[in-house]
């Protein structure tokens, strides 16, 4: 019995081919092995050697120049390359920068609304705070302030 599987031969059939010249060498000497004593590998075998023989022999006609002439038709065309001229100031700032920055300027102006907004106090909490000012005024017990203990 051989020291190979008949999966592993196929595994190794599916890589390497039907020629076991170009197996490597650790495993030549087991798939030599097992196609002695295997039918099934050497029906693998037999039909490895068919595809390689198909595929060999198989020819593509050159395309036609009709085909390639409508294929470049269905290229996509390159865009024009325009050249920009920009004068003074701008002429060295890329546009990009501009945009970069006014992202970021968009941002820091949407989060200085958002945190005015959270800081300011709502009308209840404004009108709940003066009444409590106005109850701690009305009600204030110097004694307490003094330190009478007493």
């Amino acid at each position: 019995m051989s020291g190979m599987t008949l999966e592993r031969f196929e595994d190794l059939l599916d890589l390497y081919g039907p020629n076991l010249a170009d197996w490597p060498e650790q495993h030549r000497s087991s798939a030599q092995e097992l196609l002695a004593s295997s039918e099934t590998a050497r029906d693998w075998l037999a039909d490895a050697n068919l595809m390689v023989s198909a595929l060999d022999s198989y020819e593509v006609d050159a395309p036609s120049a009709q085909l390639e002439a409508s294929l470049l038709d269905l290229a996509p065309k390159a865009p024009a390359r325009q050249v920009r001229r920009s004068e003074g100031f701008l002429s060295w700032i890329d546009l990009r920068i501009f945009s970069t920055a006014g992202a970021a300027l968009a941002c820091a102006a949407f989060g200085l609304v958002i945190g005015l907004n959270a800081i300011q106090p709502s009308e209840t909490a404004t009108d709940e705070a003066d009444l409590f000012v106005t109850a701690a005024l009305t009600t204030y017990d110097t004694n307490f302030w003094e330190g009478d203990e007493g």
